[in-house]
């Protein structure tokens, strides 16, 4: 039986091949729970690729923006 390393209640839904992993489980409810569910995790890191993917494509367009005024200077 696989127990939640926070509070020491057990965790039923773990399947019995993944309970010899030497990791801590924590329970969705346990009271000292510190570490983040990992949807949102995931969504915080769409996020964060979302944010750099516009980021640089701000970049790219300034630059296709400069190249355009410098051989506007060139002509």
């Amino acid at each position: 039986m696989v127990t939640c390393s926070g509070c020491g209640k057990p965790i039923e839904n773990i399947p019995n091949w993944l309970s010899g992993v030497k990791t801590e489980f924590v329970c969705n409810n346990c009271p000292n729970r510190s570490t983040k569910n990992i949807a949102i995790l995931s969504a915080e890191i769409e996020r964060q690729l979302s944010g750099a993917a516009a980021a640089k494509a701000g970049e790219e367009d300034a630059d296709v923006e400069e190249l355009a005024d410098d051989e506007a200077d060139e002509d």
